[in-house]
């Protein structure tokens, strides 16, 4: 504990994987420690504190919020576990605030579009696994053990079989056939895209530019779908009206 204090008293020395891997802690330690924390000059550490203070045990039903803002910006943390909690605070409904779950969602679709590829990865997945439906099977019958010897078969569903199918021709074959079957998941909607999305997510890490590029795109544009369909077209701002002129 010690030695982690003393890291994050003067965090401009640390190599950026190292700061990262200390903000993966920063949210686990006792909640004593986590408060000192929570007005720490480094934005970073900082932020970690409060989600870690807004997270824990003793905050039940996220009482004390994190600003909506704070949140935003840690999407883009080098620490995972801080951009999923960031999420998270994003997406759980504020009584006091009945914009935050909406702000927080279009907050997370930015984040889709963030250059840093593993960020916009876990903002996809947020989306994905929050608005778009549910996962299926994987399209082949499956057995399940029990002890004393019992065992489980399920046999797959038409929908789990034609999607496997759909997938296999998304992850091998000529790059325009796979091109062909990502476009065909994208015009299927949010569903489709849920129903396996344990594998599409693999696309958007595919070493082929022109499938990650592919993939990116149809899961940018169906989460987005999705996130309006629960709520509504992001509004849109009228700019202030000019001032009136001066009387004469």
């Amino acid at each position: 504990m010690k030695a982690l204090l003393k890291l994050l008293a003067n965090p401009a020395q640390l190599h950026a994987d190292a700061k990262a891997s200390v903000l993966m802690i920063i949210p686990l330690l006792p909640s004593a420690q986590i408060s000192n924390l929570a007005n720490h000059a480094d934005v970073e550490i900082k932020t970690a504190a409060l989600l870690g203070l807004e997270q824990s045990p003793g905050n039940p039903n996220l009482k004390t919020r994190v600003p909506l803002a704070t949140a935003a910006a840690a999407l883009s943390s080098p620490a995972r576990r801080i951009r999923r909690m960031a999420a998270h605070s994003l997406l759980t409904p504020d009584p006091a605030d009945a914009t935050r779950a909406p702000q927080g969602a279009r907050a997370i679709l930015a984040a889709t579009n963030d250059p840093a590829d593993v960020v916009a990865i876990d903002a996809l997945d947020v989306l994905v696994n929050q608005f778009c439906g549910k996962g299926i099977g994987p399209g082949v019958t499956t057995y399940h053990d029990y002890p004393g010897g019992f065992y489980v078969v399920k046999f797959p569903t038409a929908q789990e079989v034609a999607v496997a199918a759909l997938m296999a021709r998304v992850t091998g074959g000529p790059i325009a056939g796979r091109l062909a079957a990502i476009n065909q998941i994208g015009a299927g909607g949010p569903e489709l895209l849920a129903a396996r999305w344990d594998v599409f997510l693999t696309l958007l890490d595919d070493p082929d530019p022109q499938i990650r590029a592919g993939a990116f795109a149809v899961a940018r544009s169906v989460t987005a779908q999705a996130v309006t369909a629960r709520f509504g077209p992001t509004p849109v701002t009228s700019p202030a009206a000019p001032p009136a002129p001066p009387k004469r």
